[in-house]
């Protein structure tokens, strides 16, 4: 099936959607919850299209494979919590495991690759607050294990 200007369609829960709404439907639930692992094969059962239907859409619409594009929104998520944890005495853990990340030396290496600094260095630049954290500056480290570029299937 084709849209009006030529690109395919699929049906998606009785309805066709381009590729566009496609990638944004699996991207919002991907993002929906982040402690739960979503991984490719679940995403496309639950969105009813084949993995090759989703991958093409992600190529075409993102440039990057569903696995790829899914963890650089989560690893984008991480880094907004760790700029906006002013006043807040979290750690680099508890930011990286909320948004699903549960090897954190992997974490720690693909988050430095990707912004150019550690995610400690990131916590680091929040504004002062007139109060200590009550935890040691250790929580904050998370570790620089080496992290390979594989796709991982779960999310």
């Amino acid at each position: 099936m084709f849209n009006c200007n030529g690109t395919p369609s699929v049906v998606l829960i009785g309805k066709r959607v381009g590729n566009h709404e496609l990638v944004e439907q699996a991207e919002r639930l991907a993002l929906a919850n982040f402690q739960t692992p979503l991984d490719i094969p679940t995403l496309c059962q639950t969105l009813a299209v084949s993995e090759r239907t989703l991958r093409k859409a992600f190529q075409k619409v993102r440039g990057l494979p569903p696995c790829r594009r899914l963890r650089m929104l989560r690893l984008s998520g991480a880094r907004r919590g760790l700029l906006l944890a002013r006043g807040r005495c979290v750690t680099v853990t508890e930011i990286a495991t909320s948004f699903g990340f549960v090897e954190l030396g992997r974490f720690s290496v693909e988050y430095r690759k990707t912004f150019g600094e550690s995610p400690s260095e990131t916590l680091g630049r929040r504004s002062v607050t007139p109060h200590r954290c009550c935890r040691s500056a250790s929580h904050d480290r998370v570790g620089t294990a080496g992290s390979g570029d594989s796709e991982m299937s779960p999310l």
